[in-house]
């Protein structure tokens, strides 16, 4: 802990951690709004008895069958889409030169004015 900042009788945290992040794989997402449902409907008519009578004794395969069917059905007939603000090339949210203006600028070595420091650029950061 460190001294409280100015006449607060709340003492100050200081804390350093560090993290890492594993690389995050795409995810398919559909866009439901845009999809051929009556297309969908049509390619459903299919004999659900015949499909899934033989696999009456087993619940599990009867339910890995029918969500084959529909999984196969939406990548048919419903699109995907992409998400643009979170491609491979996009790994900082802060633009090149307030990321120079900070590392030139500070120097975190000075615990005591860490607070204080992290305060003034919040509120620069803030203002761009």
């Amino acid at each position: 802990m460190l001294a409280p900042l100015g006449k607060s009788d709340h003492s100050v945290l200081s804390i350093d951690c560090t993290l890492q992040t594993d690389v995050v794989q795409k995810v398919i997402k559909h866009n439901y709004n845009k999809g051929n449902y009556e297309g969908m409907r049509q390619s459903s008519q299919i004999n659900w008895k015949e499909l899934l009578l033989p696999l009456h004794n087993d619940i599990d395969t009867m339910w890995l069958t029918f969500k084959q069917e529909l999984q196969h059905r939406t990548l048919q007939f419903i699109p995907t889409m992409r998400n643009t603000w979170k491609e491979e090339g996009w790994m900082r949210p802060l633009n090149t030169k307030l990321r120079e203006y900070i590392s030139k600028n500070i120097d975190f070595g000075l615990d005591i004015w860490r607070p204080m420091i992290m305060l003034y650029l919040k509120n620069k950061i803030s203002l761009k």
